[in-house]
């Protein structure tokens, strides 16, 4: 009886694609306010992933289309470091992506911490004034959470072909000033994977076989001509046809 790698590597692959490949968006590593992917809900098979303990090389080979053939939703590498290892290690392999942009990105522990002390040392300022320096600060950590996700993707995987930024719940950590949230959008992240980028801001550049950048969950038709028309990225069609 032959065995299985016995046969050639292209039916291989067709019986790898059938056990590893879903059609559900792979949540492997979830924030502390997120639930990783339920299967059962999105009406999809677990992929086989014991197959990667057979032996080497069915392992190899099958870890090529775990991760090259699903979409995976990139976790924020800035706090939850330990998630982002897989993205590093095997970074090569990935291409197509997903980031789900959300206030609640900003570590908790880290804000309150940060807040207490802007309180603190700025004592002798009035409450609003106070209150406005805690918001640019959160702010501000926001976006570099954002940027550092950006910035994992570029250095880390060099043969991307598709990556989604949803944006939803992109509010400002305070909960307000949603529209000037998106404005900085680009210079957060998106700057990073613009062929032509409207003015240099960092060395790291865009993977040159990526070739679809869409940005989906935008509210108002302010945010969609910001970012479908003046910055040229796309969006979900059916956000561009109602809008």
């Amino acid at each position: 009886m032959a065995n299985f790698t016995d046969l050639p590597r292209e039916i291989r692959d067709q019986i790898y694609k059938l056990l590893l490949t879903v059609g559900a968006e792979i949540v492997a590593h979830p924030t502390c306010f997120e639930k990783p992917t339920d299967f059962e809900v999105e009406g999809v098979i677990r992929p086989a992933v014991a197959l990667l303990r057979v032996n080497k090389q069915i392992s190899d080979e099958a870890t090529i289309l775990l991760y090259g053939d699903n979409t995976w939703r990139i976790p924020n590498s800035f706090h939850y470091v330990r998630g982002s290892e897989i993205y590093q290690d095997h970074g090569s392999l990935f291409r197509h992506i997903t980031a789900h942009l959300d206030r609640r990105d900003t570590d908790e522990f880290h804000t309150t911490r940060r807040v207490r002390n802007i309180y603190e040392r700025l004592a002798s300022l009035t409450m609003v004034e106070r209150m406005r320096h805690t918001h640019d600060d959160r702010s501000d950590n926001l976006s570099q959470s954002i940027s550092i996700r950006g910035s994992l993707v570029v250095l880390h995987m060099s043969l991307i072909q598709s990556l989604t930024l949803v944006v939803d719940n992109l509010f400002c950590p305070s909960g307000c000033c949603r529209l000037d949230t998106i404005k900085n959008l680009y210079e957060d992240i998106l700057h990073m994977f613009d062929p032509e980028p409207k003015r240099v801001l960092c060395q790291a550049t865009c993977p040159r076989s990526l070739k679809d950048v869409r940005v989906t969950g935008l509210r108002s038709q302010a945010e969609k001509d910001l970012v479908y028309g003046e910055w040229g990225f796309k969006g979900a069609a059916v956000e561009q046809d109602t809008a």
